[in-house]
């Protein structure tokens, strides 16, 4: 990610994270700061009170990047924050999470998991083994995850794996409750 600021803003990103386990720097989180807010080039397909969702098609996938923006306003900053990063508390609120492992701490703000999610038919279910980021600088708080590989953790039958290029959730403080932007590229395979 550190490759470019400039290439967020033009809605370009490297997706040499993939399969790559990467302690995320300044430059990264700044990077997923200006894919959150600049929405030059993305196509609003949803805007209704407090929530907008855009797309933007990439030239080198069959999926588009998709990313939201939702204001919270009874919501505080650090209760989205912590809802969001709890991997037990996930099974609260996520109906399509089947199965979530912790695979390892790599050090105090990132560690490697196994998620895997109910499909509707007529899709099947999904798996990803995925690297997470996170980095709390009390205004902002950033929530990253990237596709990796683990050999415990090798593609299960019943499951096909799937690739995340990206995704990221940033997490800000507003005068009332907070806004939560999340933007996301991924293949589902299949």
């Amino acid at each position: 990610m550190t490759k470019g600021v400039d290439d967020a803003k033009n809605g370009q990103y490297s997706d040499v994270l993939v399969n790559r386990v990467k302690i995320l720097e300044d430059a990264d989180f700044l990077y997923i700061k200006n894919l959150c807010e600049n929405n030059d080039g993305w196509a609003c397909v949803y805007d209704k009170k407090t929530t907008k969702v855009w797309t933007r098609n990439v030239p080198t996938s069959d999926f588009c990047m998709i990313k939201a923006h939702c204001h919270m306003p009874d919501v505080s900053a650090s209760v989205v924050y912590d809802v969001l990063h709890d991997p037990l508390y996930r099974s609260k609120w996520d109906h399509y999470m089947l199965n979530a492992e912790d695979v390892g701490l790599i050090n105090p703000n990132n560690d490697i998991c196994y998620y895997a999610v109910g499909g509707m038919p007529p899709f099947r279910s999904r798996d990803f083994v995925m690297q997470r980021s996170w980095l709390d600088t009390g205004h902002e708080k950033f929530i990253c995850s990237h596709s990796v590989c683990h050999e415990k953790y090798p593609p299960v039958k019943g499951y096909v794996r799937g690739v995340v290029f990206f995704t990221a959730y940033l997490i800000r403080e507003a005068d009332a409750g907070c806004h939560l932007m999340y933007a996301t590229h991924s293949d589902p395979k299949g």
